[in-house]
């Protein structure tokens, strides 16, 4: 009789190490499914603050022998208890538990399945995840939340000052805040709050900004007055600039300020509030309302007052880094421009010549500007036949030539000069040439987009007609491997075109000409990496032996030449050769234009 409880005691122990909480269940004939669900259960299911362990087996020990019968568990959201593999032992499931600015409620399902006989069933338990402390209960300013460690609960009481289709901005007396919702919301700008969520860095890519994060989702309840009322500051396109963005505080402020809006070619920046005579800026973000947005593209080269909030700083890995503000609607005033000096007109056309022409590329004749905005009068004078001092392109045979030009700057009372050089390209052999990408466009579809369809337009400088049989164009996102792939067919004519239609949207409301071949590559509208190969071999870099021909838009991480990508596109532009150049530098050879698909009966 001893030594027969000494087993069981043994046997129940063992029992119990290997599930935890889940004693055996011993039986002459075996444990029925009842027995199992009433003896599983958790060490803990109130107000957890780790990550905990699930077991993989409830044991059972029968008259024929001792069963571990399996355990495989389902969570109700992933986001807050996420089930993982087994730990070292295998006999437990590994969890990982995220907290946030709330208690959380999820329910664990277990499915137990009979080792010894046909038979499953389940069993649901309810686990409430304790909300992460808050860094200061009732005293948290927007300033100490954007201060914050990322992932720290916090929670504040303010006014919205702004609101966007995804998201809003909350200040009080120490600043602002941007809050993320991901989603639209009906949030009204004068409302007081109390927001309660997760600060986060927001840094993909290439821009910065603290705010409140969206995952997990903020709660957002009346709140009482705050005290905040809006004063507009006044900085100069200077003190901006020293701004960096460890000056927290920054963020968030709104600002009245002066210049000439201009459009700009990246896509997250549609427009720019440029300093008048300066060479100063700041960005336009895209995530503006839609009212503010239809206000700037009516002033296009208006001098403006506009209030605008600072949304976040833009630091891509080449070309200018800026600071990114959001338009306040309703705000924008057409003002009269200031008084320049003649120096200063002088000052500002030098700086505005050498963004336009120093180190282009030319393989065309140029149009060079004689006078501009400020009244000044502009003549040139080149060292070399290939670019006339009129722009009167002229092939180099033998190789690229290196131009100089002299531009004259003249006003009342003030003359200088600027010195600049340009590309002339040589003239390209008839075995030098190839089919090239000559455009592509991904905003197909899209809200605000003509077209129906993404697409990419192929071109045959050559005098002969080019077989593509064999060939294929193929696709990847900006940061992603080549996944996508469309078998071309058929040939294309001496300096004609081949259109490819790709993926439709549900929104435009052209179709394209009739296309030489469909494939359902549904396009980037941003960023993205095309590329022509003569096999079906798939691409991985532009070097590669297949590849034809490769364009890198964006901010995609792959592209020909040393330069960089071509700009962004977006739904309302595509990408396209200038001139059907191709230097094998996608930043050079192309430009942001209004799309113009045409096939093979151009």
């Amino acid at each position: 009789m001893k030594r027969t409880f000494l087993l069981s005691f043994v046997f129940l122990v063992f029992g119990l190490v290997l599930v935890g909480c889940s004693p055996k269940v011993e039986d002459p004939t075996g444990p029925t499914l009842l027995e199992l669900k009433a003896d599983l259960a958790l060490d803990k299911t109130a107000n957890i603050d780790e990550n905990i362990e699930l077991p993989k087996y409830v044991m059972s020990v029968a008259s024929s022998g001792v069963y571990n019968h399996t355990i495989t568990w389902a969570s109700s959201d992933s986001s807050v208890i996420a089930i993982g593999g087994l730990n070292k032992s295998a006999t437990h499931y590994v969890t990982t538990v995220t907290q946030a600015a709330q208690v959380k409620t999820v329910t664990l399902t277990a499915t137990i399945v009979l080792n010894n006989a046909p038979g499953e069933a389940t069993k649901p338990f309810t686990v409430t995840i304790a909300a992460l402390p808050l860094i200061d209960d009732d005293t948290t300013t927007t300033l100490d939340a954007k201060s914050a460690t990322d992932g720290t609960a916090v929670e504040i009481s303010g006014t919205i000052s702004y609101v966007n289709e995804k998201g809003l901005f909350v200040h009080d007396q120490a600043g602002g805040l941007y809050i993320y919702l991901g989603k639209t919301h009906t949030y009204q700008i004068g409302s007081d709050v109390v927001v309660s969520g997760t600060k986060s860095t927001y840094s993909y890519s290439d821009n910065y900004m603290p705010q409140i994060t969206n995952n997990p989702e903020p709660t957002i309840t009346v709140g009482t007055n705050s005290g905040y009322n809006e004063m507009p500051e006044n900085l100069t396109y200077a003190q901006i600039g020293e701004k960096t963005i460890t000056d927290l505080a920054f963020f968030g402020t709104i600002l009245t300020l002066r210049g000439v809006v201009e459009t700009s070619t990246d896509y997250n920046t549609p427009y720019i509030l440029r300093d008048y005579g300066a060479s100063g800026f700041v960005g336009i973000n895209k995530y503006v309302v839609t009212a503010a947005t239809a206000q700037l593209a009516d002033h296009v080269g208006d001098y403006v007052e506009i209030d605008l909030i600072v949304y976040d700083f833009y630091q891509p890995t080449t070309g200018d880094q800026y600071w990114r503000f959001l338009a306040i609607e309703n705000t924008l005033e057409v003002k009269t421009p200031p008084v320049l000096s003649d120096a200063d007109k002088v000052a500002q056309t030098k700086q505005e010549l050498s963004a336009d022409w120093a180190n282009k590329v030319v393989n065309a004749d140029i149009t060079l500007p004689d006078t501009n905005a400020y009244g000044v009068t502009i003549t040139w004078a080149s060292n070399h036949v290939a670019i006339s001092n009129s722009g009167i392109y002229t092939a180099p045979q033998d190789e690229d030539v290196t131009v100089t030009f002299i531009a004259t700057i003249v006003t009342t009372s003030v003359t200088d000069t600027l010195t600049l050089t340009m590309t002339a390209k040589k003239a390209v052999s008839e075995n030098e040439l190839h089919i090239i990408i000559n455009e592509v466009y991904g905003g197909g579809g899209n809200s605000g987009s003509t077209y129906k369809n993404d697409f990419v337009e192929l071109y045959n400088p050559t005098d002969s007609a080019v077989d593509l049989s064999g060939w294929s164009l193929q696709y990847a996102s900006g940061t992603g491997t080549f996944n996508a792939k469309v078998a071309l067919t058929g040939s294309i004519a001496a300096h004609s075109y081949y259109l490819i239609q790709c993926a439709q949207g549900s929104g435009g409301t052209a179709s394209l000409p009739t296309p030489d071949v469909t494939c359902d590559i549904a396009m980037s509208s941003s960023k993205a990496k095309v590329a022509l190969a003569n096999t079906a071999t798939t691409v991985v870099n532009p070097t590669d032996s297949q590849v034809v021909d490769f364009v890198g838009i964006g901010e995609a991480n792959l592209y020909e030449g040393t330069t960089g990508t071509t700009a962004a596109y977006d739904n309302t532009s595509s990408v396209t050769r200038i001139n059907f150049m191709d230097s094998n530098d996608n930043r050079v050879d192309f430009e942001k234009t209004t799309p113009t698909p045409q096939n093979s009966a151009n």
